[in-house]
């Protein structure tokens, strides 16, 4: 653990659990100085459940380099908390010079460190963020030193059901100076496969970057990665589907193996559930024009 300088630490329901076992893949491939802490509702579910990935990637990264817990109890935090605030107000178990809280959804596909110590550096300040403009929210891809966030101050007024303003008063409580609202860098460090947009949408998965495209090839060809993924849950392999045939259609795609193109795109065209599922929304004015 000795190497280890940042926890990528985030959450994740029932719902997102499909991106649990490609998060972790992607980060430990891409981020040597990088241990992964996921929140779940019910770890030992998941963990039998997934018991021969996991144990995959204990053997090539090392069992200390991932940790899958419950979601703890808040002491005087009364009501439900949202889920994509969970990540903001649990902590860690295990407290790493710099701690990178993040969504479970984006497929990591760079080192991140570096990058942020850098900006940290530019801006004097001991996290990196950016304002929401217009709004009291920070974005909900937080990279910081960890004694200047954690342990994280609790109050009764906290807009729990509000993660990016959560995230605001969580800092600002602190005393810690906000971003200049001028300051724009905000990477993504890879797809963003939200269920909530699709690939090519405004916003959308962040296709548009070619190194990004090389890096996913190359994840492709990663041998930790190809053990792993016939393990995925079969939504996210369809999504991978989708992120392949949106590439296709955005970039110079030549290296593109097509390990979903050919065969998820047969599964997403004679899927009937996803038929039904288009067949319930009125399709957009301008296809029905």
């Amino acid at each position: 653990m000795s190497r280890v300088r940042t926890t990528f630490f985030t959450s994740a329901n029932r719902a997102y659990e499909l991106f649990v076992l490609p998060y972790i893949t992607a980060v430990l491939a891409h981020n040597e100085d990088a241990r992964v802490e996921i929140c779940l509702d019910d770890s030992a579910i998941f963990t039998e459940a997934n018991a021969t990935p996991l144990s995959i990637l204990a053997a090539e990264y090392g069992q200390d380099r991932f940790l899958l817990r419950d979601t703890a109890e808040l002491p005087g935090v009364a009501g439900a908390i949202a889920p994509n605030s969970v990540r903001f107000v649990q902590e860690p178990e295990l407290i790493t010079t710099y701690t990178y809280i993040g969504d479970i959804d984006i497929l990591v596909l760079e080192s991140v460190t570096d990058k942020h110590l850098r900006r940290i550096e530019h801006t004097g300040l001991p996290y990196d963020n950016i304002l929401r403009p217009g709004k009291e929210a920070l974005s909900g891809l937080h990279f910081t030193t960890s004694d200047a966030y954690y342990p994280v101050r609790l109050t009764s007024d906290l807009p729990l059901n509000m993660d990016e303003h959560l995230l605001y008063n969580l800092v600002a409580a602190r005393g810690l100076k906000l971003p200049d609202p001028e300051y724009r860098w905000r990477p993504v460090h890879g797809y963003h496969m939200s269920l909530r947009r699709g690939p090519l949408s405004t916003p959308g998965w962040s296709l548009n970057d070619n190194p990004r495209f090389g890096a996913y090839c190359n994840l492709q060809e990663n041998s930790v990665w190809r053990s792993v993924l016939p393990f995925f849950d079969r939504r996210y392999l369809h999504l991978l589907g989708l992120l392949e045939l949106a590439l296709l259609s955005q970039v110079n795609a030549g290296r593109l193996k097509g390990s979903f193109t050919a065969e998820y795109a047969t599964h997403l065209l004679a899927n009937a559930q996803l038929v039904r599922a288009i067949a319930d929304h009125a399709p957009p004015k301008s296809l029905r024009d």
